[in-house]
């Protein structure tokens, strides 16, 4: 078993997968009109990020669900990125459209890590990469 995607309902699918193009370096690896949603998959690595909007997530979901939104509290869940260059990257993110949740800092355990929202409120992690050993 493997993981094959993380999917996120957004506003705009088509502005969600610039934002993440122009700050993370992403690219497309699909996009196509299903009979609710533009469909965007963003090239990762082995898992896809994909957006799709909130008129799927309407009736995947019944109506019954809780969008991230920016005025509101971030939803307990994160988009994590490993780089280098977290700083580059959290002000990228915060020119962008992104909003701060923490400035880079490093982390007790040695990685340097950076808290964002994106376009959309989602909550992002910058991070360096982490030393297992």
């Amino acid at each position: 078993m493997k993981l094959g995607y993380t999917v996120y309902w957004v506003n705009n699918a088509e502005e969600t997968a610039t934002f993440y193009e122009t700050v993370f370096g992403l690219t497309r690896q699909l996009e196509m009109q299903t009979p609710l949603t533009p469909w965007i998959e963003m090239s990762t690595g082995e898992t896809t990020l994909a957006f799709a909007e909130f008129s799927e997530a309407d009736v995947l979901f019944s109506n019954n669900y809780r969008k991230h939104e920016i005025g509101e509290p971030v939803v307990a869940s994160i988009i994590s990125f490993i780089t280098d260059k977290v700083e580059e990257t959290y002000h990228a993110a915060l020119a962008n459209g992104g909003v701060s949740i923490t400035a880079p800092r490093q982390e007790p355990w040695g990685q340097i890590i950076a808290r964002v929202r994106d376009i959309n409120g989602i909550a992002i992690s910058i991070a360096s990469p982490f030393n297992h050993s």
